[in-house]
Order: structure tokens, then sequence, then C-alpha cells
């Protein structure tokens, strides 16, 4: 025997130790990669509602700014219609406008606050006429937090 000052390890208790380190360790590791894919699908999953909700509420917007101007011509006497088609258009505008702070409603649940801060903005300038320099650049703004929150360039 050797004069050494280290103290043999008992085989079976090595065994052991390498056996339940081994568990510990894939154990471990599994917990992280569940908890990095649970990070993932949630990400995903936020990403997934953000673009429902955008998309749900730029396709209203557009959707009250094109009714607004096909009744704004036909008041002007732009595009004639009749009674019964200026009511369907009134009821069409009425209803795309109370869409609208249920889709705001959504887009506030999902945010970012950034988006929602654009989106707010350009609401408020949307009775001005199309072409109003503000609007124009309301809605600029609106597309560009939109591509950020759901990072598209």
């Amino acid at each position: 025997m050797t004069d050494s000052p280290v103290a043999a390890i008992d085989p079976t208790l090595l065994a052991l130790l390498s056996i339940f380190g081994g568990a510990a360790l894939t154990g471990l590791a599994g917990w992280i990669g569940a908890t990095i894919q649970q990070r993932r699908e949630h990400a995903r999953w936020v990403r997934e509602r953000r673009f429902e909700a955008f998309r749900k509420w730029l396709n209203l917007t557009k959707a009250t700014v094109m009714l607004e101007s096909e009744q704004m011509r036909s008041v002007a006497g732009a595009q004639p219609v009749g009674r019964g088609a200026a009511d369907r258009m009134s009821a069409q505008v009425e209803s795309v406008r109370t869409a609208l702070p249920e889709a705001m409603s959504d887009v506030e649940m999902v945010g970012p606050n950034a988006v929602v801060a654009a989106m707010s903005a350009y609401t408020r300038l949307m009775k001005r006429p199309p072409d109003d320099k503000d609007r124009e650049d309301a809605w600029v703004d609106v597309l560009r937090e939109v591509r950020a929150a759901l990072s598209i360039k």
C-alpha cells in the first residue's frame, strides 16, 4: 500500500455517485431545456396574438377611412347615391366605427405600449382629411411601430 493522504473511495459509493450525479445532471439539463422551450413558445404566442390584434385594428381603420371617404364623396355630390344606399353606407360606417374600440382593446392587452400610443395618436387624427400631413405621419408611425413589435424589417 501507498502512504497517500487521500482516502480511497469505496467502489460501490463511487458507482452510486456516478449514477445519481449523471441522473441529476440529466434532470437539470432537461429542466433548463424545458424552460427555454416554454419561453420560446410564449414569445411565439405573444407574437401571434399581436399580429392578430394589429391586423384587426389596421383593417378596421382602413375600412373606416374608406367608408368615410365614400360617404363624404356622396354627400359632396361627387358620387350620387340614393337614400337607401346612403343609409346603408352610414350603417356600415357606424358598424366599423363601433368595432374599432374593441380592436384597440385587443391591442392594449397585447401591447407593446409604443404601438398603443401610435395607434391612439392616429385614431385622434382620423377626423382630419386623408391628405393631412400629421395624419399621414401618424400612419407611418403606426406601421413602423407595428413592424418593430413583430420584428419585421
